[in-house]
């Protein structure tokens, strides 16, 4: 039975049921869609609200069917930070393909509803194997979304599936063993709250590795990555890059589900996780030094940022826990700005090649001031959100891994510096170093909605640097 009501469950149908209409209408169905993001975000304040009078409690939480393969579902402060991302960008994702994008509008736009259902039943779920089906079930947005014309049929890259067969492979065999080796005192061993206590020491640091190298796939950090830059070759994959390098679910995966097997997986692996995180900001900043194309570019981005959340959340530090979520948040808002505002210049210019572009602050100021705004924040610039979150992060890794450990983080974040700002100065201020004919008008002229997701995503920066979210977040951990 459902042990109260099921808030999480009708907003997940909501978006299902709204994303099958939009589909088999004759019309975009932009208004319909809107109309659900809307509500659905209406409710994530909602369980805002429910959620903090007690952070660390699990809050609306269903439960339907009993043993490993059963619906449990609820919020605490953590999964409510990811949740409340989640409806907040899926809107202005929305108004984006609204605004920006002529060609299966209609099937994009049920895609977009659909991801973040899928990625609200992901958040929202307390056991492993709900987790799972739900990371399995994102196959069928990206395809909407973003998947290239074969003969009749829209079909994935055989690259982005070979890595999704990997990442859930290993998740599926780290539940095979969690299974097989509990003790049989629960038979729910794969709910987040029985994982620290149904394995011994040899079968958790099993599971553990393949818990992280599985969402490492998701995530993704090096030697995972190479799925990402293949999916940004295409501009039609905005909303999809949009999703994954906003909402880090790879990471809220392994708070939820690996950090419980822990201290015996941290014991044992602490040391390679932080060689390889480190490694992966060096390798995703200077293969972005090298991009000449700004969804690359981006792309490796993200994979640089994601090894400095990797190496917060398995410091073993309250702050660089703290540090990881928060800067995870901040990462998210930062990389849907840049983004965006790349897929504006994309729109006006008709290339994505950072050689052919220059020159366009005057004519594209509002892209032009949230890409710098973006880009200040991933750097943890003082006054943005990034700035408040790498410091917290920066704490704990000094506190257990020694200052050592920060001076690189820290050269890594002085590398990203270089090709953000570098790629603004290219872009926006520098002439073209190729001449690119653009007709006047279309230079200047703002497609509807371009101009309102730059403010929404400028004030949502400035906001979420004022607002104290960490000693929100000291409640919840």
């Amino acid at each position: 039975m459902l042990t109260s009501f099921p808030l999480i469950s009708l907003t997940i149908l909501i978006l299902v049921f709204t994303a099958i209409a939009v589909q088999r209408s004759a019309r975009s169905g932009f208004a319909m869609a809107m109309a659900a993001c809307i509500a659905v975000l209406g409710m994530s304040v909602y369980s805002l609200l429910v959620v903090n009078t007690d952070p660390t409690a699990i809050h609306l939480e269903e439960s339907l069917g009993g043993g490993n393969i059963a619906w449990h579902a609820g919020l605490d402060g953590v999964s409510m930070i990811f949740l409340l991302l989640t409806t907040t960008l899926a809107p202005i994702i929305l108004l984006y393909v609204g605004s920006a994008v002529e060609d299966n509008k209609r099937s994009i736009i049920a895609g977009i509803l659909l991801y973040q259902a899928i990625l609200i039943g992901a958040i929202s779920a307390l056991n492993l194997f709900q987790f799972w089906c739900f990371l399995l079930l994102e196959l069928i947005p990206m395809r909407m979304m973003s998947g290239i014309i074969m003969g009749k049929k829209q079909q994935l890259p055989s690259v982005i599936i070979r890595y999704w067969i990997l990442m859930l492979g290993m998740l599926l065999a780290a539940m095979l063993i969690i299974v097989l080796g509990s003790s049989g005192e629960s038979s729910a061993v794969l709910d987040h709250q029985f994982l620290s206590t149904t394995a011994n020491l040899q079968t958790a640091t099993v599971c553990f590795i393949l818990l992280f190298f599985g969402l490492s796939v998701r995530l993704p950090v090096f030697p995972f990555h190479g799925w990402l830059p293949e999916l940004v070759n295409k501009s039609k994959s905005i909303p999809v890059f949009c999703f994954i390098a906003g909402v880090k679910i790879g990471i809220y995966g392994l708070y939820r589900f690996a950090l419980p097997l822990i201290p015996a997986g941290e014991e044992h692996w602490a040391g390679l996780i932080s060689t390889i995180a480190l490694f992966c900001i060096f390798y995703g900043a200077l293969l972005a030094l090298m991009q000449i194309n700004i969804n690359r570019l981006l792309a490796f981005a993200v994979i640089s940022h994601n090894g400095m959340l990797v190496i917060g959340l398995f410091t073993g530090n309250a702050h660089s826990l703290e540090g990881s979520i928060l800067l995870s948040i901040a990462f998210g808002i930062a990389s849907t700005g840049l983004i965006l505002s790349s897929a504006f210049i994309h729109r006006v210019t008709g290339t994505a090649f950072i050689p052919r572009l220059g020159n366009l602050f005057e004519k594209n100021t509002a892209a032009a001031l949230l890409f710098l705004l973006a880009a200040l924040s991933t750097m943890a610039m003082p006054g943005t959100p990034g700035y408040n979150a790498a410091h917290v992060l920066l704490e704990g890794v000094i506190e257990n891994s020694g200052w050592q450990t920060a001076i690189i983080i820290l050269i890594g974040n002085v590398l990203a510096a270089a090709f953000l700002l570098r790629a603004f100065q290219q872009i926006f201020i520098a002439d073209s170093r190729r001449s690119l004919a653009i007709a006047g008008k279309k230079a200047t002229q703002h497609q509807p909605g371009e101009l309102l997701i730059c403010v929404i995503l400028g004030l949502m920066l400035i906001i979420s640097g004022i607002y104290p979210l960490a000693a929100w977040l000291e409640r919840a951990l």
